[in-house]
């Protein structure tokens, strides 16, 4: 969850930090996180869903006011009792490749795809039993450390 001051941003998760965003002519900003500088460029924003391009990385989210966070949540409990656990790179590298698809049923410790990091070959497995809803990667693509890589129902 992102926490704002103001109009700025001053943590996410729980972590706190300094965060200065410039604009740059048409979509482009430079984004200063604890002094360090990244460009990103708004790819879309549609009402609240909002596609940006940091660093040669495409990040997709929400926002959401307090409000409709609390309203959202509310909703999402209601509805089931399965959870979504969200799988990140544990270190940043490149996706060799992917090794199941959307809807397919996985087991804990199934592996899901291969991340080559300094050469190695690390096979992430599957943490829970459950079921791969949503995969935001693809073979080739630089992921940085914990970035999101797919979404598992479990159950």
């Amino acid at each position: 969850m992102v926490q704002l001051q103001g109009s700025s941003i001053n943590k996410i998760s729980g972590k706190k930090y300094a965060i200065n965003v410039e604009k740059l002519p048409e979509w482009e900003h430079i984004i200063k996180i604890n002094g360090k500088k990244h460009i990103g460029e708004i790819v879309s924003l549609k009402k609240n869903r909002c596609v940006v391009l940091v660093n040669g990385n495409t990040y997709k989210f929400q926002i959401d006011t307090e409000e409709s966070y609390k309203q959202r949540s509310k909703r999402g409990n209601s509805k089931s009792t399965y959870t979504n656990l969200k799988l990140t790179a544990p270190l940043p590298g490149v996706i060799s490749s992917v090794q199941v698809v959307e809807g397919h049923k996985v087991t804990k410790e199934m592996p899901l795809l291969i991340l080559e990091a300094m050469k190695m070959q690390n096979e992430i497995q599957s943490p829970v039993t459950g079921v791969v809803k949503r995969i935001f990667v693809s073979g080739g693509v630089t992921v940085m450390r914990d970035q999101l890589l797919m979404e598992i129902e479990e159950c």
